[in-house]
């Protein structure tokens, strides 16, 4: 059966003693989350530009429209594009953000999810690690 694989950026704080135990995962491509919370999703990340650019957006958008006294509709067709330029972009805004928090790119990865993308990372990173086994219960 064909998976799809995705692709990711790892992104890890240089700096950081064991850097490479706490990466950051960005997936390439469309930003489902900055479609569909806009700024709310920039915030989150700490994207705070392009959150109040967004946000600016959308109330110009609500006030030109309002202005304009133009169909509900068109503020939606308005709203949608807004959502699509964010999904576009959000990635790599994200990407951008974290390079001004002093994150480098350490890898690019890809996997049919997130979970094996990241395992790939740590297998190529760890390759030696061997994870203990759970303390198993004792009965008596």
């Amino acid at each position: 059966m064909f998976h799809r694989l995705a692709l990711y950026t790892v992104h890890i704080r240089a700096d950081a003693p064991r850097a490479l135990e706490d990466p950051v995962f960005i997936h390439e491509g469309f930003s489902w989350g900055a479609f569909l919370f806009g700024p709310f999703w920039a915030f989150y990340h700490r994207l705070w530009l392009p959150g109040f650019l967004l946000l600016a957006a959308l109330v110009a958008a609500d006030l030109t429209i309002t202005a304009l006294e133009l169909s509900e509709a068109s503020y939606s067709v308005l709203q949608i594009s807004l959502g699509f330029i964010a999904g576009l972009w959000g990635n790599d805004w994200w990407r951008a953000g974290l390079k001004k928090r002093g994150y480098t790119m350490a890898d690019i990865v890809s996997g049919e999810s997130l979970t094996r993308a990241e395992q790939r990372f740590f297998d190529r990173h760890f390759p030696d690690y061997v994870a203990p086994l759970p303390a198993l219960p004792h009965y008596a």
